[in-house]
């Protein structure tokens, strides 16, 4: 479910994190949200340093976690959200199309 750039990699920052969950598909741009989230992922309860920015977790915890929050979920694969965005466009070419005429 996570993108590629950070399933490769065996740690992932907060900082990273909070960049992958503010773009597509999460698209989280309420601040609070995105930063109670992305602590949540990668806090680690043993640790006693506060989360930072540079705080990192194991790739496999965040996903496991992330996961459960998730439940089952399927996610689309590149082709069906390309062809959702070019019916999104279609249909934005129609209306703007549409309100020439009007």
């Amino acid at each position: 479910m996570l993108p590629f750039r950070i399933q490769e990699k065996g740690m992932v920052s907060l900082k990273n994190l909070k960049s992958v969950l503010s773009e597509m598909p999460f698209n989280i741009s309420n601040e609070k949200e995105l930063n109670l989230l992305t602590e949540y992922l990668i806090d680690d309860e043993d640790a006693e340093e506060k989360v930072t920015d540079e705080s990192q977790q194991s790739v496999m915890i965040v996903k496991s976690i992330f996961s459960k929050l998730l439940g089952n979920y399927e996610s689309k694969t590149k082709a069906e959200f390309d062809d959702c965005n070019k019916h999104i466009l279609d249909v934005r070419s129609m209306v703007l199309i549409v309100r020439k005429w009007i």
